[in-house]
């Protein structure tokens, strides 16, 4: 990748996070990707997948057969940038925090079980020195790296930030009932989630060489000159605002504020999160999915232009033509605008 294009690619990225009033935005093309377990199978029963379950090789062949895909038959087209996540579907930050991690084949799907039914069992959740989930991510980061050998770039894998990972912890019902009934210890579990995100992302982007001086966000396809962490909580599509800015704000602050750059998911489905997130000074960046569910995306464009008016760097993940890109330039500031055309796999 590091070649005459890339350097185009890497001054339009660049100039992305700056907000650089460029004649267009970037724009690019992202085939769906449904190997998101990494293509190996996982064992379905009773009892919950374990850290030895995940096979580091096969994981390691599924992040090089993306890069082949990407190389030869476009996986991504224009002027994305592709990273390779340590098996992004595992929902890591749920299983680092203790919850028993459960997995259908019938609808290739992960999940995590509520454990937290007593505050005084949060002593159980091990230090990462002692976690196997933890240093499971370390070992296949490390694979990931070494496999890579500067070929593509090795990004941070998927983590969810506290709502999401306190909702599996404690279950839905519980944490709603917590809000009212155990307020400071709500708090004080986000802070603790939100520590241990900081201090694994952290220890992991040290695993990790910057690709040309920066890092893509994981199955967001987009660079940055230096640390770049993807955030989501999407849990918070279940709560208030005002739950939001009461308990998790701060937290995701915090997270926003550790690192360079940072980039928050978040899906069209709940924009009351958008209106949150726009205040976080230390948030560089919203993405948004727009789903298929509605509302249309020309019905979006007064949110997108509240993301650009507060400053924020925005991404737009949607299945465009080449009519909606035009729409969508013509209505917004190419400054600190990213369109990821969505494609289905062929």
């Amino acid at each position: 990748m590091l070649n005459g294009f890339w350097s185009e690619v890497k001054a339009k990225h660049g100039g992305f996070w700056r907000r650089n009033a460029a004649g267009y935005p970037i724009v690019g093309d992202k085939r769906t990707d449904a190997f998101l377990l990494g293509g190996f199978p996982l064992p379905e029963g009773d009892r919950p997948i374990r850290p030895e379950d995940i096979d580091v090789e096969a994981a390691v062949r599924w992040a090089g057969n993306l890069f082949a895909a990407g190389r030869d038959t476009g996986f991504l087209d224009g002027d994305l940038v592709w990273g390779a996540p340590p098996v992004p579907g595992i929902p890591w930050s749920e299983a680092i925090m203790g919850c028993p991690i459960h997995y259908s084949v019938e609808s290739g799907s992960l999940w995590a079980e509520a454990w937290l039914d007593d505050w005084d069992r949060m002593t159980d959740v091990l230090p990462l020195a002692e976690n196997a989930w933890y240093l499971k991510l370390v070992e296949l980061t490390e694979a990931f790296v070494s496999a890579s050998a500067g070929r593509y770039p090795v990004t941070q894998t998927v983590m969810r930030c506290p709502s999401e990972v306190m909702t599996a912890m404690r279950g839905y019902e519980r944490l709603c009932l917590d809000f009212y009934d155990e307020p400071d210890r709500v708090r004080r579990l986000a802070a603790f989630c939100a520590d241990v995100w900081i201090e694994a992302a952290r220890s992991l982007f040290e695993l990790i060489p910057p690709f040309d001086g920066g890092y893509p966000a994981p199955r967001l396809e987009v660079w940055a000159p230096g640390e770049l962490v993807r955030m989501e909580e999407d849990a918070v599509i279940l709560f208030s605002p005002q739950t939001y800015r009461a308990f998790f704000l701060e937290p995701d602050r915090r997270i926003a504020g550790s690192f360079d750059y940072s980039l928050f998911h978040t899906h069209s489905g709940d924009t009351k999160i958008v209106a949150e997130l726009i205040g976080i000074e230390e948030l560089s960046g919203i993405q948004i999915s727009v789903d298929p569910s509605g509302p249309a995306y020309t019905e979006l464009i007064p949110l997108f232009r509240s993301v650009q008016e507060a400053g924020k760097a925005l991404v737009i993940t949607h299945e465009l033509d080449d009519r909606d890109v035009e729409v969508i330039i013509e209505a917004l500031s190419p400054a600190g605008l990213a369109l990821e055309r969505m494609r289905s796999a062929e």
